[in-house]
């Protein structure tokens, strides 16, 4: 929608100030409850305005703009709840209020946009190749292929398969503006260790199918990629291992132990950052109580809200059907949006389109699995060195949960295991303040550098496995 006239002096007026024909970006981290909004506001010379949420998943929304006698705008965002910005010119900024059902706050945007100061920038220390790895089920896997400078045929290194998190994900792991799978794989190819990182079956550029996929196929998955790297001329392959983040933490076990059956493979490492140590259901039960607690839920509110979610996984994970699952999908959205403490938006709120959506998550079979997937018999199953790390303020695979279990199982495996919570940092392995999703995208470090340090220093002085 086009801005009226009334305030086509300062869009001008803005957007020049990025140059000419540019499009003008501001930023603003709006305080709600329980944690920050960041907003990416986009203004055009031409009168056009969008927003991203990337914690909503907002991309480009477009923006209703009305304009006021005294300078000042609103901008209507076209949400369920409406939401309206009224701003004025502030610097070379806007700042005003937001405001939403019930709720009003103040917003500053101000010039420029979120930075990743480690994503790596041109010219790269070492080769990187665009590669296809052919699934024996016939699927193709898109990859890149880094091999650090100097890597030959006579002088190989060792090298690492990457395997992503829950949901679909591409192959750096894309995350809210970040990119941890790319910036790990920079830093360990810069200490000379080679790596491999795919989309995940049926995303990008890679074949297959995702939607009715498993963590098994997805160990699979990890399999083929695995025997495929080892391959490579450049690659040791008695120095071929996995890096799991988050679910791929357990699918790099269970891909470890499908290779150790095959006497001609074996892998050489794993590393489980952020993986977990209980099955799934126990998983996502604490992970909603952290993180509605996080949000500021407490007393009658957040019990409820734990109550009612446990009640609904239990009942899942046991297989019950649609009629009695679905009372309880009903009674588990509608204490979360009580939780939020707003009753005028809570009324406003749709729950049908809510309680089927989370009525086709728990029925889709990666989460039937997931369940009732338990991550102890992989991990003692374990023939090669592990290095498990967790955050300490991650509230989605939460250490006081996982780690004792993860420490216990690869004690009764034999192998030679570091097992570690690092302080400070959140589900990514950022630096955080309260490990909240919301924080990922106002957070600049994608990767702690000492998780870094850590993992590419660990790989490198793991020996060369017999085959």
């Amino acid at each position: 929608m086009k801005w009226c006239a009334v305030i086509a002096s300062m869009v001008a007026a803005l957007v020049a100030a990025a140059g000419a024909g540019a499009e003008r970006m501001l930023v603003a981290d709006l305080e709600v409850p329980g944690g920050t909004l960041r907003m990416v506001l986009r203004l055009t010379e031409g009168g056009d305005a969008t927003i991203d949420i990337p914690l909503q998943g907002v991309e480009r929304m477009v923006l209703e703009v009305s304009g006021r006698p005294d300078g000042s705008m609103q901008l209507r965002l076209p949400v369920p709840v409406p939401a309206f910005m009224d701003l004025k010119e502030s610097g070379q900024g806007l700042s005003g209020t937001f405001r939403q059902g019930g709720f009003s706050a103040p917003i500053v945007f101000r010039p420029g946009e979120p930075g990743r100061p480690q994503d790596p920038k041109p010219p790269l220390p070492y080769a990187t190749r665009e590669v296809e790895v052919r699934h024996p089920a016939g699927h193709v896997l898109a990859g890149t292929l880094v091999l650090p400078e100097g890597a030959s045929a006579e002088a190989r290194v060792p090298a690492v398969v990457f395997i992503t998190g829950s949901g679909p994900q591409d192959r750096d792991e894309a995350l809210l503006g970040h990119r941890p799978f790319l910036v790990i794989a920079d830093a360990l190819a810069r200490r000379g260790v080679a790596s491999l990182r795919c989309d995940d079956r049926g995303v990008g550029k890679s074949g297959g199918t995702f939607a009715t996929a498993t963590t098994d196929d997805f160990a699979q998955d990890a399999v083929a990629q695995w025997k495929w790297l080892a391959q490579v001329p450049e690659v040791d392959a008695a120095r071929v291992g996995f890096v799991g983040h988050s679910e791929g933490g357990l699918v790099a076990p269970m891909a470890a132990g499908m290779l150790e059956a095959d006497a001609a493979a074996r892998p050489a490492f794993v590393v489980m950052l952020a993986g977990p140590g209980v099955t799934g259901a126990a998983i996502l039960k604490e992970q909603n109580t952290a993180i509605f607690k996080a949000a500021g839920a407490e007393g009658d509110s957040l019990e409820a809200v734990s109550r009612s979610h446990a009640a609904m996984v239990d009942a899942a994970a046991a297989g019950v059907g649609d009629g009695e699952l679905r009372p309880l999908v009903e009674a588990t959205i509608e204490a979360q949006i009580r939780a939020g403490g707003d009753a005028a938006a809570a009324a406003a709120v749709d729950r049908g389109p809510l309680v089927d959506g989370v009525m086709a998550q728990m029925r889709a079979p990666w989460m039937r699995r997931f369940l009732v997937l338990d991550p102890a018999p992989a991990l003692r199953a374990m023939r090669c060195p592990v290095l498990a790390l967790f955050g300490e303020r991650d509230l989605q695979v939460i250490p006081a949960q996982n780690e004792a279990p993860v420490a216990a199982a690869l004690r009764e495996s034999g192998v030679s295991a570091t097992v570690r919570t690092m302080p400070g940092l959140n589900h990514l392995f950022q630096p955080a303040v309260r490990g909240t999703m919301d924080e990922y995208v106002t957070i600049d470090v994608t990767v702690d550098p000492a998780v870094l340090e850590l993992v590419a220093e660990w790989i490198r002085a793991q020996p060369a496995r017999a085959r």
